[in-house]
């Protein structure tokens, strides 16, 4: 997931000073993710959740490194390195194949909104796909690693790009090698007010394994005009995931920032996910508004729609 550093990231505090010292350190720290919080994951794959959040996730695609992924058939298959073999064979999602290093959202018919950090420059076209529906149809699916090149775009340039990390402002705009005809954008909401105790849902590539639904979340803290945070269940891969207000299914949120995710487990000596309950006073998932880019997207889409 996003900026971050492995002794964790900034404090919540409504204090300037210390928000400013938890970005500055951020800055020149690597691209990691979050946690899993309350000790329940709740995680789920796309066919086990609401028609609502099935059919939201064919709009939600993952950034893959095209050097893992392979022609064949008219399509792609991608290389088998699983969740397990990376991390612990025993934990949840072991067996799922890797893929995505971010995530990212349809908004309109060629543009799609990722995290300003997973896409920084025009040049970064050159080495990613972006792919839909990396995800599994049923329990024990494994079709998804082969790839058909209609799930298969490609990033023309980056469209329009803002991170300032000192404000939480983290987002890139990427227009698509072509118009995607089979899902229907995303509706982001970028006029209502965000408050503390939302109900809040996400979908991504925790990890960068297929996507996850997870639908239990609350925002824990609003105070800041651009940014929020979460207690929703997030790993690297979840950059640029689109977070949702749960009632209404419209976007408010993009994922940016969070704990680092997985620890060492010393009996098997592995890495497993990093579990905080509310004792642990753990950091939240940060996530940038979606009205920061509204600015952007309006000079985008409105010269699109008359042209």
């Amino acid at each position: 997931m996003g900026v971050q550093t492995n002794s964790g990231r900034r404090v919540s505090c409504g204090l300037f000073l210390v928000l400013s010292v938890g970005w500055a350190t951020l800055a020149f720290a690597d691209f990691s993710s979050n946690v899993i919080y309350g000790g329940e994951d709740n995680r789920h794959e796309p066919f086990e959740v609401s028609e609502t959040f099935r059919k939201i996730s064919t709009s939600v695609a993952g950034k893959i490194p095209k050097s893992v992924m392979y022609p064949r058939g008219g399509g792609y298959f991608l290389d088998q390195i699983s969740l397990g073999r990376r991390y612990c064979s025993k934990i949840r999602f072991s067996e799922q194949v890797m893929g995505p290093e971010c995530t990212g959202f349809l908004v309109f018919d060629d543009l799609l909104v990722t995290a300003g950090h997973c896409m920084k420059e025009d040049a970064d076209c050159s080495n990613f796909y972006w792919v839909f529906d990396y995800s599994l149809k049923r329990s024990g699916d494994t079709s998804y690693t082969t790839i058909g090149e209609d799930r298969v775009y490609r990033c023309a340039k980056v469209a329009a790009r803002k991170v300032s990390l000192f404000d939480g402002v983290d987002y890139t705009i990427v227009q698509l090698d072509r118009k995607v005809k089979d899902r229907d954008p995303l509706v982001m909401d970028l006029k209502s007010e965000i408050t503390q105790g939302l109900a809040v849902a996400v979908i991504g590539h925790p990890s960068g394994i297929p996507l996850k639904v997870t639908d239990s979340g609350t925002v824990v803290s609003s105070q800041s005009p651009n940014y929020f945070e979460t207690n929703l269940d997030e790993f690297r891969g979840n950059s640029g995931s689109p977070v949702f207000d749960a009632t209404s299914g419209k976007v408010i949120g993009i994922v940016s920032s969070g704990q680092s995710d997985y620890v060492w487990d010393t009996d098997g000596q592995c890495k497993v996910p990093r579990v905080c309950r509310l004792e642990d006073r753990c950091h939240w998932s940060l996530s940038s508004r979606v009205k920061n880019l509204q600015e952007d997207f309006e000079k985008l889409v409105p010269r699109r729609l008359f042209n």
